[in-house]
């Protein structure tokens, strides 16, 4: 079961051009429509602005993009960002 879960994670990495083990470890993200995102496995907010938030993911960050961006909700290992989401951003 392991090595497919694997291959799915590989498949994953590169049908969506991020870094090598987003998929498979780290971080679990959920786009609701263009107004929430809600990240389960955060390692902390990097930088934060009303039009982008930067968020250690454990294996990279991401980098959501938006206006009026604001985190409703936040914990030890998850959070919720709302707003007008127009993107995001994977870095290694």
């Amino acid at each position: 079961m392991k090595k497919r879960k694997d291959k799915t994670s590989s498949y994953l990495d590169r049908a969506f051009e991020v870094p090598d083990g987003t998929f498979s470890k780290g971080a679990n993200i959920e786009i609701n429509s263009d107004r929430q995102v809600y990240i389960e496995g955060s390692k902390g907010v990097l930088e934060y602005d009303d039009n982008y938030i930067v968020i250690n993911i454990g294996t990279s960050t991401v980098k959501l993009i938006g206006r009026d961006l604001f985190i409703k909700q936040i914990n030890t290992d998850n959070l919720m960002v709302c707003g007008r989401l127009m993107g995001l951003e994977f870095d290694s």
